[in-house]
């Protein structure tokens, strides 16, 4: 497959914009409209949104004001299918579709007599259609109380998404062939409310100032699904579920959670020097049971404005140096719903009628897991804000962690989430901007930051013999003194020269090696997903209109692993006889004394290895974005008759830099670290013309 015909050379966006402002004598308003299309970088798939807002604010007296801000959005996307064992994909061509296999017959027809789904069918005839529709709302009232420096506000927010989707797979070529077309359909509803009253007091004598808010918030949400799928269909061209012969699914659902607070916060500060601040938050979740729902959090912190004290006062180099310090427990109840209940599913049929069977172990002990955190910063500016930038220092250590345990088998269940362990991350943080050169006509900053985390897990929960529980997969574990999800496998040693086969350590760490996969013992690896050292870099420079901004971004000290090696790199029939592999097999063992890293051919279906030779140094850097344009002078402006203009032109992804030569995918992965066929990171050159009238 050649790659004019699966991607889009140009791949154009377009996006227009246009808004108005107006007002009165205690009332103003603001409406926008736009519209936004974006084709992808592959056939078969694009992306369209229609948006709108409107506010507007009415203060009706010097003691009451309200305010209205509404948006509201639909959007298209014909998307593909990524990163999954199915083959429709445009993506998965070059991958697995042998070079020899032709897109067209010699008629201009397309080639259907292909080991894989050809992707140009695939994309005039299946469809994934998914479509969404949002409207947000948010409206507050703010009344200033007979009580001087006491004010009241309350606010009503709603957020509404109505998502339509589907699937249809064609009945001639691809992953309906074999059912003779299959079809799948949803719809999906969400609504989530917020009401929140808010009192706030404010406080100030001489030196001293006092602020204090106190706030209650209430936060629902429901959720209604309804889905079915089809297979059979009669004819094409026709691609709804009325059309299908053999209906195979019909379900729904519905879901609900709330989340209900109240907070307290107070701030004090003496002469803007010194300055103390409190919080305290008490907190439930529907997530919890009853008797555990209700979390009780706090905050504590101070500051110190070093270049407000007497013996800096003179400096004129100094323009803000503060110390700051705070120590804060703060919630979390990131896990599945109804997770403290014993459930009965009731989806199983027995004798053609419904039957029940335990579906969830349940543990009404579940609670909040809860984080405890020490930041220690210093923020300065220098030399007439010429010299800016932040120092931090954090501890947070994790407790009660909400992890899914292993159960015994004796008990009918493979897992129970509980409110085990204890983890940490320590790290610090660091920003820097210089304004090297900074006058009227030329301008020229440079920034940065920097930041190190260190993870590792402290304690975890214990079986009845007294020892740890660990989490294992087959490529990672969850073990104490090491990082959260530390990469876990057997050790590859290397190609043997003479024979060309692969051998791995038996012990998992050195010494002597074996060919047999299964007797090599698996061994930390060392790291994990979790990158340890991120950077950035930006760069501004602007000289008589013209301007150059870059950035830059770096991470590393991870591992991440290359999870389709089976059937892409390892020399076996399925990279070689069944799909084509990557060229990196060419440079596989030949003849007894090569030195390679690819082990000889074998014409054999061989199994999953998860080993260390796919595992790879994750580290990376990247030019996000390169612009070059020009802001037009006040008297272009004006002859042209706008309030403002600009034309640029802007390149994305443009240069990487990848430290580990034999990763030969895209390094930015999410936090699993496993590589997968998803669409990378697009590299794009942009034009852009900007007016404003």
């Amino acid at each position: 497959m050649g790659r004019c015909v699966i991607t889009n050379d140009n791949a154009p966006i377009q996006e227009h914009n246009i808004s108005a402002t107006g007002g009165g004598d205690g009332h103003s308003f603001y409406a926008s409209l736009g519209y936004f299309d974006q084709e992808a970088t592959v056939i078969g798939s694009d992306f369209q949104r229609i948006s709108g807002s409107l506010n507007f604010t009415k203060k009706f007296n010097d003691k009451l004001s309200f305010s209205t801000s509404n948006t509201a959005s639909h959007s298209y996307q014909d998307g593909t299918l990524e990163g999954s064992a199915y083959f429709s994909s445009p993506r998965a061509v070059k991958f697995f579709m042998p070079p020899t296999y032709q897109p067209y017959n010699n008629d201009g027809s397309i080639n259907l007599d292909t080991n894989l789904p050809n992707p140009l069918w695939v994309s005039q005839n299946d469809i994934d259609d998914n479509r969404l529709t949002r409207i947000l709302s948010n409206n507050s009232a703010t009344w200033q109380t007979p009580i001087e420096n006491l004010s009241f506000s309350t606010r009503a927010s709603i957020d509404y998404r109505i998502s339509n989707y589907k699937r249809y797979r064609n009945r001639i070529s691809g992953d309906g062939d074999n059912t003779n077309g299959y079809g799948y359909q949803s719809h999906n509803s969400s609504t989530s409310y917020v009401f929140q009253n808010r009192l706030d007091y404010n406080w100030l004598s001489g030196h001293h100032s006092l602020d204090f808010t106190l706030l209650q918030e209430y936060q629902k949400n429901r959720n209604y699904f309804l889905a079915a799928d089809a297979e059979e269909f009669g004819t094409d061209g026709l691609t709804n579920l009325a059309s299908a012969g053999s209906p195979t699914l019909a379900t729904s659902s519905f879901t609900d959670w709330a989340v209900a607070s109240y907070m307290l916060t107070a701030s004090y500060s003496f002469d803007k020097t010194y300055v103390l601040n409190g919080t305290y938050r008490r907190e439930g979740n529907s997530r919890f049971s009853p008797e555990n729902r209700w979390g009780n959090f706090y905050s504590v912190g101070a500051a110190w404005n070093l270049h407000r004290a007497n013996f800096f006062a003179d400096n004129e180099n100094i323009n803000m140096l503060k110390l700051r310090a705070s120590y804060g427990v703060t919630g979390n109840a990131n896990i599945n719903l109804n997770n403290y209940q014993v459930l009965y599913g009731y989806s199983a049929n027995y004798g053609g009628t419904s039957a029940a069977f335990p579906s969830q172990y349940g543990n009404s002990d579940l609670t909040w897991e809860t984080s405890h955190t020490l930041d220690l910063g210093l923020d300065f500016a220098f030399f007439e804000n010429r010299l800016d930038g932040s120092i931090a220092y954090y501890s947070r250590e994790s407790k009660d962690l909400l992890l899914d345990v292993p159960l015994s088998y004796t008990t009918g269940f493979n897992q129970q989430t509980r409110n085990i362990g204890r983890m940490s991350n320590k790290g610090f943080e660091a920003e820097l901007s210089y304004a090297i050169v900074r006058s009227d006509e030329f301008n020229l900053r440079l920034g940065g930051n920097l930041a190190f985390n260190k993870n590792e897990v402290l304690e975890l929960a214990k079986d009845a013999a007294g020892k740890d529980i660990t989490i294992t997969t087959v490529t990672q574990r969850v073990e104490v003194g090491q990082p959260a999800y530390a990469w876990y496998m057997p050790t590859w040693s290397g190609v043997n020269p003479q024979t060309g086969d692969d051998e791995w350590y038996l012990n998992g760490k050195d010494g002597e090696t074996t060919t047999n996969f299964n007797q090599a013992a698996k061994a930390f690896q060392g790291g994990s997903a979790l990158p340890e050292l991120t950077a950035g870099l930006n760069l501004h420079v602007d000289y008589k209109g013209f301007f150059i901004d870059a950035s830059g971004f770096y991470q590393g000290g991870h591992k991440v692993y290359e999870s389709w090696h089976l059937y892409t790199h390892q020399g076996n029939a399925y990279s070689l006889n069944l799909y084509h592999g990557i060229n990196t097999v060419l440079g596989r063992w030949q003849n007894p004394g090569d030195i390679t890293r690819y082990a000889k051919v074998k014409d054999s279906y061989e199994p999953w290895r998860y080993n260390s030779k796919f595992l790879f140094d994750g580290a990376f850097a990247r030019l996000r974005n390169l612009t070059f344009g020009y802001d037009f002078s006040d008297q272009i402006n004006k002859a042209a008759g706008i309030n403002s203009g600009r034309i640029y032109i802007r390149g994305t992804n443009l240069l990487t830099w990848v430290k580990d030569d034999n990763l030969v995918w895209d390094p930015e992965v999410n936090a699993s670290g496993f590589t997968d066929m998803f669409t990378p990171p697009t590299k794009s050159i942009i034009l852009g013309v900007n007016f404003n009238f």
